[in-house]
């Protein structure tokens, strides 16, 4: 399991419909035989993560990994975010792109679910301590969001979700920013995150989203499990399911705020970091007057939402109070 604190032989049964991992690796194996006419000679590991399985493959066309989903709901919006991910490494981007069935099919529709094919990129899991990479991280974050502003098929992402647009507003995103944060300031009791709810009650009035760009669409899910790096250098982006409309210094908030965070063990980013990841999106895309004075409102906000509601092991609250402290934490 990649998320979940469960059995993972029980999931496969109950959610994947295979009594044992030796049935669906051999289901995979057919699947990618007959659709893509490629050999698979080892399951080497399959991981489930909610209603997604992957599984990861030996071939005679080089390490493979198999992606499927048993959650129809989701089916249209994997066909779109295929074809935006190959687009993406068309444009030069390192992303993951699926691999065309015989058929040209980028996702397929099997019994057993959406089912999609791409090559196993090289590379190593972001290391969050690593100020080369962290900077890498942040510059190709910029080079994506340039990208994704241009993608001339934005609508059928959107449309693809179910909702139009897909606005997340736990990332404050659409319009109403202050009604947002006010109701948000309301309907918690940080307790020991004072200064980080007054830092933020200070800046409800004059958060200046009326001048910010045009949300467009932002990957929504920047952290070190969805980055392989090597060395210095980002080798891929993954994990585009998450992809939504919002403002892009949104995304870049949230980025710098979870950017530590792997499958299990999420902790706050040191602040010199965060600094270097921000440092690296502007490298590539410089932020507007609007947009820096967003930053600091955003990821305080950002933070103060991880804080539990009990023990705070992790120092979420902590890390509020300090980036709310520092007059500008990101210069």
């Amino acid at each position: 399991m990649l998320w979940e604190m469960v059995d993972p032989y029980v999931a496969l049964d109950s959610r994947f419909a295979f009594a044992k991992p030796e049935d669906a690796a051999s289901w995979v194996g057919a699947t990618v035989a007959g659709f893509w006419g490629i050999a698979v000679r080892r399951c080497e590991r399959i991981v489930l993560s909610s209603w997604n399985a992957l599984a990861w493959l030996d071939t005679d066309a080089g390490k493979l990994l198999a992606k499927w989903s048993v959650a129809p709901g989701l089916h249209p919006r994997l066909a779109a975010l295929a074809e935006l991910t190959a687009w993406l490494h068309g444009r030069g981007l390192p992303v993951s792109p699926p691999l065309a069935a015989l058929d040209g099919s980028l996702q397929l529709a099997t019994p057993k679910g959406s089912f999609g094919l791409q090559e196993v990129r090289v590379g190593e899991l972001l290391d969050p301590s690593d100020p080369a990479q962290v900077h890498a991280a942040g510059s190709i974050l910029a080079a994506l969001h340039d990208a994704l502003l241009a993608y001339p098929r934005a609508a059928a992402v959107v449309s693809s979700s179910g909702s139009s647009p897909p606005y997340d507003p736990g990332l404050l995103t659409g319009f109403g920013v202050r009604d947002q944060l006010t109701r948000w300031l309301g309907s918690v009791a940080p307790g020991s995150t004072s200064a980080a709810s007054a830092f933020l009650r200070d800046h409800i009035a004059t958060f200046p989203e009326a001048s910010l760009p045009a949300p467009q669409l932002v990957h929504n899910d920047i952290r070190s499990a969805n980055i392989l790096c090597q060395g210095s250098q980002v080798s891929a982006l993954l994990d585009f399911e998450e992809v939504t409309v919002n403002y892009r210094v949104s995304d870049l908030a949230k980025a710098a705020v979870l950017l530590g965070t792997r499958f299990r063990n999420w902790a706050p980013l040191d602040p010199e970091l965060q600094r270097r990841f921000v440092d690296g999106y502007r490298d590539i895309h410089s932020l507007s007057s609007s947009e820096e004075a967003s930053l600091p409102v955003l990821v305080v906000y950002r933070t103060l939402r991880q804080a539990p509601s009990g023990a705070d092991p992790a120092g979420w609250a902590i890390a509020a109070e300090r980036l709310a402290a520092r007059p500008d934490p990101f210069r």
